[in-house]
């Protein structure tokens, strides 16, 4: 048998140029193919679904009454607030300005959705005593970053009163910050039943420009929210029971780190 390259040189000169182009026509398209592959793995990354341990599992869920929002109910919010802010900035200097400690979930959640460019501070400031609003305004970190010809779009995760917008959106960013080219407001949640502070409909509604959920008026945790420091870090968004609020608090967390010998043991056995 002849090797492949006698045979070729046998052929008339027609039949090695249709064998030499279609060599060359198979690698331009095997280079091509692999050329897409990569970009299309570069663009379209595998998503990896997050999952968090189940609900009953979190020693806070035992104080909550009923679940509002769980963990896709939010993502699935976030995701579609996140397109709407990467449409509305697009081609504009945005700033996230998270306001701590309530919304620090939020702000980080929100940032990864966003598809535009943008900046992120913070401004730390308390207004709450346990369940109830103390009406004093306690800043304790204020904004650090450069807000000169920027758009600033303050991340809260709750609006009540109001009270805290309010003095943020018409002392704040109106006596102590400058230069910026517009003010407005992201909120996770929005409770619509409660009463506003004065002025509300001409000082604050105007300026919250995003609302992820309508709320009744009853006391949320989780996703950020507290009370008195704890159930920040549940993934989902409940009802706090009103025995909680209600009792001393020092009970309350001393029952919290309780172990519950039996559930332990029949974890253990499964």
């Amino acid at each position: 048998q002849k090797p492949f390259n006698s045979q070729f040189m046998s052929l008339g000169l027609s039949q090695q140029t249709l064998i030499r182009t279609v060599i060359v026509i198979a690698l331009g398209y095997l280079w091509y193919r692999n050329q897409n592959q990569d970009i299309n793995m570069a663009q379209d990354p595998v998503e990896t679904k997050i999952e968090y341990p189940s609900q009953e599992s979190y020693k806070y869920a035992d104080d909550v009454k009923k679940v509002l929002f769980d963990s896709q109910q939010i993502e699935n919010k976030v995701k579609e607030l996140g397109e709407r802010i990467s449409k509305d900035y697009y081609g504009k200097q945005l700033i996230l300005v998270g306001l701590m400690r309530g919304a620090y979930h939020f702000l980080s959640d929100i940032s990864r959705h966003l598809t535009i460019p943008h900046e992120i501070d913070i401004i730390g400031l308390t207004t709450y005593d346990g369940d109830h609003s103390t009406n004093k305004i306690n800043l304790y970190h204020g904004l650090a970053s450069d807000v000169k010809n920027k758009h600033i779009l303050v991340i809260e995760d709750l609006v009540d009163t109001s009270f805290t917008l309010k003095w943020l959106l018409n002392d704040y960013f109106k006596n102590t910050i400058t230069g910026y080219q517009s003010v407005k407001v992201a909120c996770l949640l929005d409770k619509f039943e409660a009463k506003k502070v004065d002025n509300y409909e001409e000082m604050v509604k105007p300026l919250i420009k995003y609302v992820g959920f309508q709320v009744e008026n009853v006391f949320v945790v989780g996703y950020g929210m507290d009370y008195n420091q704890h159930y920040r870090s549940l993934p989902f968004i409940g009802i706090l029971k009103p025995e909680i609020y209600k009792s001393d608090w020092n009970d309350v967390v001393t029952k919290m780190h309780n172990v519950d010998t039996k559930k332990e043991q029949s974890k253990d056995e499964e």
